[in-house]
């Protein structure tokens, strides 16, 4: 078997076949004492840690059957026959049926309980199902293993004391056919009403049962008695898998030329359809699950039509409240819910839905003495069926209160309830613990968006953009819409064009953000706009980004930097309170060129200390060979401090430096391939320094400036000061996730400000704007633009939030002499920017304020304020990280038509 240990040290075994749990089930739920005999059935996965065997798995799937109550081998004699008819309803037609212990009275240890009831194997033989005259004569040689002792009930002997599983039998009881009977309905807190309705349920099916060319059993194979009912037996087998068997002995059942037809093939099928309450067996499986699998259905999961339509029209219904809102002031009230199905339990008599909605579930009870239309409506309804219901909302018993959910403590008494549509078998459960790929979520994406976490996140998604929409109106706002179809102005990430079909061969562009737009604004006089735009980027495959996203585009006329950060930050106090987080402006802020040299980052993630400090004196000065040659060539070397409390071994270090620092970072940074510099704080390791030429002096001179206490260690990098910076950071945020020093709870805002203007291209040998080109210099560094343009700083800023850029932006450029000068330094002549930019620069010309804004991404400020970890989460229809849509399947092929009315030639990549 397949045991393993919880996280409390119990053991866990994954279940290696069903009969103790069913056992179980019905001794913990009192369902024997029922008359006739009680007959119940299992299909589930089972688990076995066998040795690899030709048609054997450790995992398969077994249909089990247990009856309680039957010592006549005439059940066995039902049991093949419902297996032979159960083979051919999924379409078998060639196969064996081994049968190891038909009947066998020296097995079971007792004798026939009627001196004329024939031999098992006679009267299969000889009976009218669809097994006589398939029985090889060869084969009627002993079983091949004795039966189960848990189907022989203990294995009693002859005169031994009634099982206490077993009711009395009632004079004449005849046992019905196999049925599913639902163990897993049965709830441990059922009260007495309810038992009542159970067993008011079992004696109209025994009744209905008994009258002449009526069943309501879910399953028909014969016709027969199965003999009396025993109070001291239980039986059963189990049915797993059926491959030919190699030899042996059994009994060899072969298919019939005809079989009687189960039920959906022309004949009626009346009877309760499963599945009840998830109450798992000992082995952690389900018992109780109908044997077809999903009842009421065809093979291919849908709705089968060998039963009345159940779907109803809403009709005069209205909802009058949100099933997740119910709440005990409701109590005596009569609503109308409208939802999903998400469970469903049968107790035999009380039927539990669970009612779900965007604002959560509610249970809904149907009982026959209640409404005996909604009871029946209920007893049909499956996962994920719509329904609306009409009942008072009643109070729940103190015993049965929920805690885990708002409306715990109230169910609703159902009068009627409708199936407004039904619904195939989900490909996985609607509830938010899945492990489900996420390519088959993406793909169902209108099921997974069903589920809690998601409807969390898309209200959450949804206040955010009306907290956003208020907050700029109170300050004076316009939302103004601008165009989709633009004009392409290629600078950074590629466009997504377009095709014109009047104009062939030219092209529109999806905007990558409405810049040019919006400072057109200003320069008419809008003063203030604001706008929720979904925007376009076409880059190559990323994980944190998406092609299409969505962010908050804000531009104002005559700011400061500080005007726009207050306004900024008021906003996102408001919307961290939507998280249940206060955090207080004004936020910090940092220079560029600061947060480079203190995080290795310019977004860094401020929930943990750990700066980094330049120690490049010091190595170079500590006496040991490699480090002075490498700082005069120009590079730095940079430390960060790991706590004692850490308690990170030696061996765990030599690890960081290897596999993590060599391994991924140094390749990541594109820095050189240098082991860490690696020193204790203390004593014994500035000792041992020593006795390798170091100077003791500069070791302690080196721990004083990184701050470190004693046995704390530092890990030094050195390599060219950009690489080094990038390096260090990966490092300092990959040890402060291991030794947890971050506080995932914590919402840390900053300010990166003065970045540079330009970065120079060494491959195209240009300078390129690192923000766009249309961003102002600061005023002390305008003198440098003829001189030295790398060393100018732009008016430009970022706000991030735990290492998360959130937000960006700058103040612009509105005189037009100084953007031809800035298009130059970027090479571009002045053919090229006025044929790019034409428009623009002349409406410069035309009086422009002073003007700025920033753009606030929607995406990851709510996927932080979610908790989640990717944007994906948080965007109801997400594209992959290979930028496709798995539900609609774009991108597609079109038609060579549409193709040539746009005048397009694909040429397709070999």
């Amino acid at each position: 078997m397949y045991t393993f240990e919880d996280r409390d040290g119990g053991s866990l075994t994954l279940r290696p076949e069903a009969t103790a749990g069913t056992v179980r089930a019905v001794i913990e739920h009192n369902l024997i004492n029922t008359d006739p005999a009680l007959k119940v059935y299992t299909l589930g996965p089972m688990f076995r840690r066998e040795r690899p065997q030709k048609g054997r798995y450790r995992q398969f799937h077994q249909v089990n059957v247990e009856v309680f109550g039957v010592t006549s081998p005439s059940i066995d004699v039902e049991v093949v026959e419902m297996a032979l008819a159960y083979l051919e309803g999924c379409g078998l037609t060639q196969y064996e049926l081994v049968l190891n212990s038909v009947g066998d009275a020296n097995v079971r240890r007792l004798p026939a309980p009627h001196g004329d009831e024939p031999a098992p194997r006679p009267r299969l033989q000889g009976s009218r199902g669809p097994a006589r005259h398939r029985i090889a004569p060869e084969d009627l040689g002993p079983p091949l293993r004795p039966v189960p002792r848990a189907l022989r009930g203990g294995a009693a002997r002859a005169g031994a004391p009634p099982h206490p599983l077993s009711p009395q039998p009632s004079p004449g009881a005849r046992p019905g056919l196999l049925r599913p009977h639902h163990v897993r309905g049965a709830e441990r807190g059922a009260g007495r009403a309810e038992q009542r309705a159970r067993r008011r349920t079992l004696r109209r099916a025994r009744e209905g049962a008994r009258r002449p060319g009526h069943s309501r059993h879910r399953f028909r194979p014969g016709h027969g008695t199965a003999g009396d009912a025993d109070p001291s037996r239980a039986g059963g087998g189990a049915l797993r898998g059926l491959p030919r068997p190699a030899g042996g002995g059994g009994t060899r059942l072969r298919p019939p030329a005809a079989a009687p037809a189960p039920p959906g093939r022309g004949q009626r099928d009346d009877g309760p359809r499963g599945p009840g309450p998830e109450v798992p067996d000992e082995e952690g499986g389900q018992a109780g699950r109908t044997l077809r699998g999903h009842p009421g259905r065809g093979r291919d999961g849908q709705a089968s039509s060998r039963r009345r339509p159940l779907a109803e029209t809403l009709g005069n219904l209205t909802r009058t409240h949100y099933a997740g809102t119910l709440r005990p002031e409701h109590v005596g009230q009569t609503v109308t819910l409208m939802g999903w199905a998400a469970a469903r339990r049968d107790l035999g008599g009380v039927i539990f839905i669970d009612l779900r909605d965007r604002e959560g579930v509610c249970q809904v009870v149907a009982r026959p003495e209640v409404s005996e239309e909604a009871h029946d409506a209920a007893d049909h309804v499956r996962g994920e069926y719509v329904l609306a219901v009409v009942g008072e909302v009643a109070a729940r018993s103190a015993d049965t209160v929920n805690p885990k959910i708002p409306t715990g403590g109230v169910e609703v008494n159902a009068r009627e309830i409708r199936v407004l549509s039904e619904a195939r078998t989900p490909p996985f459960p609607i509830e938010d613990d899945i492990n489900t790929a996420e390519e088959i979520r993406l793909k169902y994406r209108y099921l997974d968006l069903r589920r809690p976490r998601y409807h969390r996140n898309i209200k959450l998604r949804h206040q955010v953009t009306m907290e956003v929409r208020r907050h700029y109106d109170e300050h004076g706002f316009y939302e103004i819409e601008t165009p989709m179809l633009t004009k392409s102005t290629p600078e950074g990430a590629r466009d997504f064009l377009v095709p014109s079909r009047i104009h062939h061969g030219s092209f529109y562009a999806l905007p990558q953000s409405p810049q040019l737009f919006k400072q057109i604004l200003m320069v008419a006089g809008m003063d203030r706009y604001f706008q929720v735009v979904r925007c376009f980027r076409d880059e190559d495959n990323r994980a944190d980004r998406q092609p299409e996203f969505t962010q908050v585009d804000v531009e104002m006329s005559f700011p400061r930097e500080e005007t726009v950060f207050d306004i900024t930050e008021e906003l996102y106090v408001k919307l961290a309170r939507l998280a249940g987080v206060e955090v207080a402006p004004p936020f910090p802020r940092l220079t560029y060129k600061d947060a480079m040299e203190r995080y290795g980052s310019d977004k860094p993630d401020l929930r943990f200390g750990m700066p980094i400090t330049d120690v490049s004196q010091e190595m170079k000065t500590l006496g040991l060979d490699t480090f002075p040659g490498l700082v005069d060539a120009g590079a730095r070397c940079r430390a960060i401090v790991l706590p004692a409390s850490s308690g990170v071994s030696g061996t765990r270090l030599r690890k960081v430096n290897e596999e993590l620092w060599l391994g991924r970072i140094v390749p990541d940074s594109r820095a050189s391939k240098r082991n860490l510099f690696v020193l204790k704080a203390g004593d014994d390791a500035v000792t041992n320094l020593g006795k390798k030429g170091a100077s003791e002096t500069v070791a302690r001179r080196l721990l004083e400036r990184v701050g470190a206490a004693k046995d704390d260690t530092i890990l030094v990098g050195t390599d060219a000061e950009e690489p080094v910076s990038m390096a260090m950071g990966i490092l300092r945020l990959e040890m402060g996730k291991e030794l947890k020093l971050v506080d995932e709870k914590a919402f840390r805002f900053l300010w990166v400000t003065e970045f540079p203007l330009f970065g120079y291209d060494a491959k195209e040998k240009r300078y390129v704007s690192l923000h766009h080109p249309f961003t102002a210099p600061r005023d002390e560094d305008r003198h440098l633009l003829d001189t030295d343009p790398g060393k100018v700083r732009a008016k430009a800023y970022d706000i991030v939030l735990n290492g998360y850029e959130v937000g960006g932006g700058s103040l612009r450029i509105h005189e037009s002499e100084l953007q031809a000068k800035i298009f130059r330094i970027l090479s571009m002549s002045d053919e090229e920017a006025r044929d790019r930019f034409g428009f623009f620069l002349e409406a410069l010309q035309y009086g422009t304020p002073p003007h700025g804004g920033i753009a606030l991404g929607v995406d990851r400020i709510v996927m932080i304020l979610a908790g989640e970890p990717s944007i994906r989460d948080v965007i109801a229809f997400p594209k992959t990280a290979s930028f496709t849509d798995l539900m609609t399947g774009s991108p597609s092929p079109v038609r060579d038509d549409q193709l040539r009315d746009l005048g397009v030639v694909v040429i397709r990549s070999t």
